[in-house]
């Protein structure tokens, strides 16, 4: 079945495909009715136990880590796991640790502003996908300034390691770009394991803007925007309206996204990976090809992890269409620039990504050099990426899942679910993301999590179910979690 749009089709005019008789069955209920059901898709109890368990589970799941630590320490055995296990990156920070009461204040005021947007979620979900957009962006730049502009906005930019510390000392991108492979060892922890973008990037918004938190704000514009734009335009095909643009909304308030869309590379990362997909699924012609070239050579440029959207243009194209010819172009496309690039500039792509490697596990390939490291690892990346989606989406996933299976009209998303969520759990057993905030590096993988999520919840809307509590659960979480603790470096 394929997903593809009409040409003239964008993303704020997805049809309808509510039957008449399930419009009457939304939308005339009385308003105890749609509370008495919107308490079906989560009872009390099943909240109290859901995140019972969830607390349980974490807690044992670290009791586990740090007694393997121990037993390591013991016996002199090399083994990374942190204190904090599955956070690599995770500064408690009490309220009233920058200023008093601030904290506090800021909190309540974020999710007094939530409360106002919740109540009236159909103007903000019934209109274009626009609105959405400002209504994430709003909640993502508020969410991180409980700790105020200095901690929440400025500060990920500030210090050795990062980005923008490496970008002060270029004073040419043209001979930054020439010199790279031959510097890359020698530049911050975070720019040497990756490719010249990164650095390129915040030297040109630093020469624009001069500014740490303008800087934040402007990654923050583009992730949102742009990943609403795709998101809805992905969704579109197959899902009602305004269902449509809550289940985008709900996108934005998972607690990574709250998190790192603001002041992240990461982001525009997820982002420019998001777009490939959409171009790919709907559009023909060379306008898509162009538009996923454009999107993919973004992300590329910008970190090696874009290495994961190859398994899954090329696996949803053979799997659903029977054929691989636009993934192949797309890819060949992008290497066609590379090489220029390589011609005109000296700049070796492949060269940088085998540096980078060799940076990132200096004692070889991790399942032999450090094998507890390799195994304790791989879980923290599986645990730290279910922790910042939360124990209720990842309940709705798996009832979700179960319904992709159940019905042909999602099978298509059933399939990149299945491909991104394969090909990240692969790259995690080759070693890929050795030091954890996989949260953070892999923002991508969220959207796909989010599919199953969108088909079960599109059910559940259509027979009356509101969205709200869940809003409020998926929101709470991230809220206070900014406000309880530091996730930058």
């Amino acid at each position: 079945m394929s997903l593809a749009l009409p040409r003239t089709l964008s993303p704020h005019d997805a049809p309808s495909r509510v039957s008449s008789n399930d419009r009457r069955t939304a939308h005339g209920l009385t308003d105890s009715q749609k509370t008495q059901t919107a308490e079906s898709l989560f009872s009390l109890r099943e909240i109290v136990a859901i995140s019972s368990l969830f607390v349980v589970a974490f807690a044992v799941a670290w009791a586990a880590a740090q007694a393997v630590a121990f037993v390591c320490r013991r016996f002199d055995i090399a083994a990374d796991i942190p204190l904090k296990w599955p956070f690599s990156i995770c500064k408690p920070l009490m309220p009233g640790t920058h200023a008093p009461w601030y904290d506090t204040l800021t909190a309540l005021a974020v999710l007094a502003l939530f409360a106002v947007v919740v109540h009236y979620r159909n103007w903000c979900t019934s209109g274009g996908w626009w609105r959405v957009a400002v209504v994430g962006l709003v909640l993502v730049l508020g969410s991180n300034l409980i700790h105020g502009p200095a901690y929440g906005w400025a500060r990920p930019h500030e210090g050795e390691e990062q980005y923008a510390a490496d970008a002060a000392h270029v004073t040419s991108a043209v001979a930054f770009l020439q010199q790279f492979n031959a510097i890359q060892p020698e530049l911050g922890i975070h720019a040497c394991t990756h490719p010249p973008g990164a650095v390129l990037l915040f030297y040109g918004l630093d020469r624009l803007l001069s500014n740490s938190a303008a800087i934040s704000v402007v990654l923050t514009i583009v992730a949102v925007v742009l990943t609403t734009f795709f998101m809805v335009g992905l969704l579109g095909p197959t899902f009602d309206r305004p269902a449509l643009h809550q289940l985008v909304l709900l996108l934005l308030l998972v607690p990574a996204v709250e998190i790192y869309y603001c002041s992240s590379l990461d982001a525009v990362v997820a982002t420019g990976l998001l777009g490939s997909v959409y171009f790919l699924q709907h559009h023909r012609g060379w306008i898509s090809v162009l538009g996923a070239v454009a999107c993919l050579l973004a992300s590329s440029f910008l970190t090696f992890g874009a290495t994961f959207l190859g398994p899954v243009l090329f696996g949803y194209e053979l799997w659903a269409r029977r054929t691989i010819r636009r993934s192949a172009t797309i890819v060949a496309l992008v290497a066609a620039v590379y090489l220029g690039i390589y011609l005109a500039s000296g700049f070796d792509y492949l060269a940088a990504f085998r540096t980078a490697s060799v940076l990132e596990n200096p004692e070889g390939f991790l399942p032999l050099s450090e094998p507890v490291t390799y195994v304790m690892t791989r879980l923290e990346n599986v645990a730290e990426l279910a922790v910042f989606f939360g124990p209720f989406l990842l309940v709705l996933a798996v009832r979700g899942w179960r319904a992709m299976r159940a019905n042909d009209e999602h099978r298509d998303l059933m399939k990149l679910t299945a491909l991104g969520v394969g090909t990240l759990l692969a790259m995690f057993l080759t070693g890929a993301f050795r030091t954890g905030e996989t949260a953070r590096a892999c923002l991508f993988i969220y959207p796909y999590l989010l599919l199953p999520v969108a088909v079960y919840l599109q059910v559940q809307i259509r027979r009356g179910v509101s969205l709200r509590p869940l809003l409020w659960l998926v929101f709470g979480q991230a809220v206070f979690m900014q406000t309880v603790a530091g996730w930058h470096w």
